[in-house]
């Protein structure tokens, strides 16, 4: 992680400003924006009492394929943290509504769950050192995003200035269904390796905010902060030089609207 979306569409089309409920297979959805890419991501820690270091890198890509012979886009994450763990993610989406098919993560080799979402019901296998090997089998509710699709399918979503997108997802195992919101509250225009990129602010907690390009849809960078009030910047590898103090205040700035306005 049904409405019929056909009557409604027009009406938010024309408000951007209202907040718009997207379920997969919205005719909102713009699934012809995701394209095949592969890049180096970087986690930047920023304690409060210490220096700038690299907690942990990762590997996305994502691509076309087919999963029992429907089109899907298949993102795979590789995290290897500065601590020395690991984790592999898999997240298949039907290419058409961008609803979860099949997941696989895998936590330092020792646990995780493959599980596929299917004629309604939820199957597979979650493990882990301590507890061993569990079968899933569950009904599925309602149609819900997997929560890894908010970020390398971002470019799909109906992000416009000025509006408030409502999603409902969920992670695995646990399939609870939280409603997120991402609200546009301007637009900014970041350094980057490949020139200056403009971008929708985009603020999903009072402590989180994501950049994303107008032009493309893509995330450009994500800032949000830890509860002993650590910054975590997650961007391209390449970009790291162009974070600075600006982009600092500027995250700070953009946390403490999104607070107020809660």
């Amino acid at each position: 992680m049904r409405i019929v979306w056909f009557c409604v569409a027009a009406v938010f089309a024309a408000s951007p400003s209202m907040a718009q409920t997207i379920i997969p297979g919205s005719p909102l959805l713009r699934p012809d924006r995701i394209h095949p890419y592969t890049d180096t991501i970087s986690l930047v820690a920023i304690p409060k009492d210490s220096a700038q270091r690299i907690a942990g890198t990762l590997v996305r890509r994502v691509r076309p394929a087919r999963d029992s012979g429907v089109a899907v886009f298949r993102e795979t994450q590789e995290y290897t943290y500065a601590t020395g763990e690991t984790e592999v993610d898999t997240l298949d989406v039907s290419a058409a509504t961008l609803e979860p098919m099949r997941v696989v993560e895998i936590n330092n080799a020792t646990s995780g769950h493959e599980l596929r979402f299917h004629d309604g019901r939820l199957t597979g296998a979650v493990w882990s050192a301590d507890s061993g090997r569990t079968m899933i089998d569950t009904p599925l509710g309602a149609a819900f995003f997997h929560e890894l699709t908010t970020e390398s399918f971002l470019a799909a979503f109906p992000l416009a200035p000025d509006s408030t997108m409502r999603l409902p997802v969920s992670n695995t195992p646990d399939l609870s269904v939280r409603m997120a919101a991402f609200h546009v509250t301007g637009t900014e225009t970041l350094r980057t390796a490949a020139g200056a990129v403009e971008c929708l602010v985009v603020q999903e907690s009072p402590t989180t905010v994501a950049w994303v390009s107008k032009s493309d849809g893509r995330l450009v960078r994500l800032h949000w902060t830890l509860p002993n009030g650590t910054e975590i910047w997650k961007l391209p590898t390449r970009d790291i030089p162009f974070l600075g103090l600006q982009d600092l205040t500027t995250a700070m700035q953009h946390a403490v609207v999104g607070a107020d306005a809660r």
